[in-house]
């Protein structure tokens, strides 16, 4: 997902059009140059928005890889409802007990599964202790944690002269 750079947007508090650089609207630094008005709110809907598709391409991705792992598919429907990495362990936990397919853990499949993701995503690794902490976080925080920093979001909205 990417936003046009500059974005026309309104201020919610006075209602007049600017063009605004995106990655100052999801860095949260974006006011309004008629009012002065904070556009925080845009640049939160925003980051929703990244969240939402980056959550939607950490499943299917994460499904990819298990699929190998597994040597099954992995239908759109069980999809769905997965929203961390504990649901995807869950998941794979059934299957195994099922089809007996790896002599691995659940665990130790959707953690090689999301170190798999983070490296093809560049995201670097974390530490196997890290993994522990984030297991009931949403994907996107488990496995993009550093989205919304200054470098990463410039590296993706570079500056644009208005």
């Amino acid at each position: 997902m990417r936003f046009q750079n500059p974005l026309n947007t309104l201020c919610p508090a006075c209602g007049i059009e600017s063009r605004q650089n995106v990655a100052d609207l999801i860095l949260l630094v974006a006011h309004c140059p008629s009012c002065g008005g904070s556009l925080d709110s845009i640049g939160l809907e925003m980051r929703k928005a990244h969240d939402d598709w980056g959550a939607f391409c950490l499943k299917m991705d994460l499904a990819l890889s298990l699929e190998k792992h597994l040597a099954c598919e992995i239908g759109d429907e069980e999809l769905v409802p997965l929203n961390t990495l504990a649901d995807f362990i869950t998941l794979v936990d059934l299957r195994l007990s099922e089809t007996g397919a790896s002599s691995k853990s659940a665990r130790e499949l959707v953690l090689l599964a999301a170190e798999e993701v983070r490296d093809s995503r560049k995201a670097g690794r974390l530490a196997r202790r890290d993994w522990k902490l984030q297991l009931d976080e949403p994907l996107v925080n488990a496995l993009k944690e550093g989205r919304w920093t200054r470098h990463a979001v410039e590296a993706a909205y570079p500056r644009h002269l208005t």
